[in-house]
């Protein structure tokens, strides 16, 4: 939960973890009952409503609620799934958010997600090679969140790619577009990425065996990108987006129902 800055949920769910027992709930429901905790951040750090102080109300009068109506087992968990979908943003809202930039509005949510969508779909970790996208190595994290498309000042490369040549057109393209979702992608060699060329992502390799670690890296993030094309380009970035939010859609639903 810390890394979806949701500490105005902590006193809510120590709640229920403390009272477990009390409220005649099981692990399975815990886990029902964090899930839809997560949801709601997760749309919330993009959509940005509701506000910190109305979450902060909302999770103080649940806790409340709980304890003068005496809610137990089903009946608890049924009560927050209400709760949560009462405020809880819509896809309308969602997809919104999504289509713009969602790094620059919060980096952890960010990167939050687009372990989630490769944890959920991906194929990449399995026995013989673990997941490791929450390793650290030395003081960083071993995977970093990667702009197809760079950051920062361009070179002339993607200059021509997504401004004809035009640098104030590039620079207009790349605000609009360099946070998006569908530019987005994870990689242990971010440092090595860089501001290099489309082509040269895709071909990257780790100096240190020969690998091939690029955009070509066996990710279901990168499966959305298209390899076969010389450039990445807007529409690129548009097609990509569009395809990762329906998938997005599967793991974060609007409403929950409690099982």
């Amino acid at each position: 939960m810390a890394k979806l800055d949701a500490t105005t949920s902590y006193p809510f769910l120590l709640n229920v973890l403390v009272n477990q027992v009390e409220y005649q709930i099981d692990e399975s429901q815990i886990d029902q009952v964090i899930r839809m905790v997560i949801n709601l951040f997760i749309r919330r750090n993009f959509v940005l409503t509701p506000k910190a102080s109305n979450l902060r109300s909302a999770f103080n009068g649940m806790r409340k609620d709980i304890t003068d109506n005496k809610f137990r087992g089903e009946n608890l968990v049924s009560y927050i799934a209400r709760k949560i979908n009462v405020i809880m943003p819509s896809n309308q809202q969602f997809e919104n958010a999504l289509n713009e930039g969602i790094y620059d509005k919060n980096v952890h949510t960010t990167r939050f997600l687009l372990i989630s969508l490769e944890r959920k779909f991906g194929n990449y970790f399995h026995n013989g090679n673990p997941d490791s996208l929450d390793d650290y190595k030395g003081n960083k994290l071993r995977w970093s969140i990667e702009h197809i498309l760079p950051q920062g000042n361009l070179p002339k490369y993607w200059v021509d790619i997504i401004g004809d040549g035009n640098e104030s057109v590039a620079e207009e393209n790349q605000r609009k577009n360099v946070h998006r979702l569908g530019n987005l992608t994870l990689t242990p060699y971010n440092s090595g990425l860089g501001q290099k060329t489309f082509q040269e992502k895709l071909l990257y390799k780790d100096p240190s065996n020969d690998a091939k670690v690029g955009l070509t890296l066996p990710l279901f993030l990168n499966d959305s990108i298209q390899k076969n094309v010389k450039e990445f380009n807007i529409e690129s970035i548009e097609q990509r987006n569009n395809e990762l939010i329906q998938k997005v859609l599967e793991i974060v639903p609007s409403k929950i129902e409690a099982n």
